[in-house]
């Protein structure tokens, strides 16, 4: 939705991020503030993906939907790699976005609701 918005038809994750920080440079620092009586995590998770590589937790949401049952070499399957930490890290990029699409968008009748989770 947010490469549309922008104007862009990129067929996978590093295109589209690539495509966002262009547009939003600002965004591959941002980061979402776990809330009170969380601890206090400040993930940023568009910081590790490159012009060549996603980061970590899209490799291993990808790994567990594509293929969980594998082992690589080391022996642990990938459907260990479905954890809190990869799943946190994902609703913070979701956050992230959601607030830039809707600064992006500027008047309109989107209206988001206070997350839970994060800080504002």
């Amino acid at each position: 939705m947010y490469c549309l918005v922008l104007g862009h038809k990129p067929k996978n994750i590093v295109a589209k991020v690539r495509a966002i920080v262009t547009k939003t440079p600002r965004i591959k620092n941002e980061r979402a503030i776990t809330k009170y009586p969380y601890e206090v995590i400040k993930p940023a998770p568009f910081q590790a993906f490159d012009d060549k590589v996603a980061a970590e937790w899209w490799r291993n949401y990808n790994l567990v939907k594509h293929a969980r049952a594998e082992e690589p070499s080391d022996g642990i399957p990938n459907s260990q790699l479905a954890n809190l930490k990869s799943v946190l890290w994902a609703l913070a990029a979701l956050y992230i976005l959601c607030q830039n699409l809707y600064k992006l968008l500027g008047e309109s009748d989107l209206q988001l609701e206070p997350s839970r989770l994060f800080e504002s």
